[in-house]
């Protein structure tokens, strides 16, 4: 079973590669509940890696990847699921899902807001390594300042659960086979 970690008050931060190049691997079913987290560094490049068939949960918690060589990498080395619920937002950065006879998922899921992905370059290997959006209860993906998804497969909705990805700002987004 996977760690909890609970940021209470909300201002607190986990923070990745802040003094020098270091990746935070999270599996097991991890799951991180408010606060934030810091990726990378001026001279720094961050990661965050996904692993384990139980994947991670980001709940509510604010990312910030300080440039686009700052990475969170979804089964890299093996299957393995994101899920992101509570408002989480990722802001800057790369999300990267799936590898080479790997199949990952980022599933956006819970009532209200969802997920935010706010300037991030999505990269999925397979058609197989999807992002999916209310498979399990309703949610909304919001897309802004041009983030865009390449490859891959966007699922959203579910029998008896709506989905909805929402583009917003004057860049909006890019979706790319």
């Amino acid at each position: 079973s996977g760690m909890t970690i609970s940021a209470i008050p909300a201002g607190d931060i986990v923070e990745v590669a802040q003094t020098s190049t270091s990746t935070l691997t999270l599996k097991h079913g991890t799951s991180m509940a408010g606060g934030s987290l810091l990726i990378g560094a001026s001279g720094h490049t961050g990661t965050v890696d996904i692993e384990g068939f139980s994947g991670a949960t980001l709940d509510g918690v604010t990312v910030t990847a300080f440039d686009g060589t700052d990475t969170i990498e979804v089964a890299q080395h093996g299957d393995s699921t994101l899920l992101l619920k509570g408002g989480t937002s990722i802001k800057n950065g790369k999300l990267v899902i799936g590898a080479d006879q790997t199949t990952g998922t980022v599933d956006v899921e819970g009532t209200g807001i969802g997920a935010t992905l706010d300037g991030v370059a999505v990269s999925a290997f397979a058609t197989v390594d999807a992002v999916e959006v209310a498979q399990t209860s309703a949610a909304t993906l919001t897309l802004e300042k041009a983030t865009s998804i390449t490859g891959g497969s966007l699922i959203i909705g579910a029998s008896g659960h709506t989905g909805t990805v929402d583009v917003e700002g004057a860049s909006g987004a890019i979706l790319d086979d």
